[in-house]
C-alpha cells in the first residue's frame, strides 16, 4: 500500500519539502558510505536510478515501504 504525505505549509515554509530534502541527504549518505552506485541501490529497492536520484535531491517524497526496504 502506498503511503502518501500531504504537504503542510506554515508561514509560507513548506515543511514537507524540508523533510524530503533531509531524508534525501541521508539516503545519499547511506549509499555513499556503502560505496553503492545509484544503479545498484535502485535495483535493490526496485526503483529506477532517476527515481532514486529524485529521492536524494528531495524532489519527490519516498513512501514508507520503499524507505523500509
Amino acid at each position: 500500500m502506498f503511503f502518501s504525505i500531504l504537504t503542510i505549509t506554515l508561514g509560507g515554509n513548506c515543511i514537507m519539502s524540508e523533510i524530503n530534502i533531509e531524508i534525501g541527504k541521508r539516503i545519499r549518505s547511506f549509499r555513499r558510505m556503502r560505496h553503492l552506485t545509484l544503479d545498484r541501490l535502485s535495483a535493490s529497492i526496485s526503483k529506477s536510478p532517476a527515481t532514486l536520484s529524485k529521492y536524494e535531491k528531495g524532489e519527490i517524497a519516498i513512501d514508507v515501504e520503499t524507505l523500509y526496504e
